[in-house]
């Protein structure tokens, strides 16, 4: 979405009756399935694992920047590692087969995503936003959905 729409929609009044949870399964509980290649499916795993290694890296000090362009605090690339595990714990568990690896990949989803709930409590305080900025936020990002997949 193009910032600018953003902030204007951010500036009306779309608050409802219903509560934020209602709002989310209302808009996103239509599954639409997405034809994707095993190739592609892979790259996206591969990518995610590709961005935790960086981020581990980074963290151990084992990759030194040279220049002091960009500087990053250990906590927001703590974040950036955390989704990339959620990412690579949900393309793991689209590849499973058996049953008991797919017990164990839902505990893993659920693990990392109690990591990503965490970590967006720590952006949210480090960036300042109030709980009612990122709700309206939410609001706004499920209204836009829900009038996407109204004219589809």
């Amino acid at each position: 979405m193009v910032i600018q729409k953003f902030k204007e929609q951010m500036k009306l009044d779309i608050s409802s009756i219903k509560s934020l949870e209602e709002e989310i399964n209302y808009t996103h509980g239509r599954i639409k399935n997405i034809s994707i290649s095993r190739d592609t499916f892979r790259l996206i795993g591969q990518k995610a694992i590709d961005v935790k290694v960086i981020c581990k890296k980074l963290r151990r000090g084992d990759i030194i920047g040279t220049s002091t362009h960009h500087k990053l605090e250990e906590n927001k690339i703590i974040c950036i590692e955390e989704m990339a595990e959620l990412i690579d714990a949900i393309t793991t568990m689209e590849s499973c087969k058996e049953d008991s690896a797919l017990a164990d990949s839902r505990l893993h989803i659920l693990e990392e995503m109690a990591d990503v709930a965490i970590c967006l409590q720590l952006l949210k305080n480090m960036y300042n936003f109030s709980e009612e900025e990122l709700e309206k936020a939410i609001r706004v990002k499920c209204e836009n959905y829900r009038r996407k997949i109204e004219q589809e």
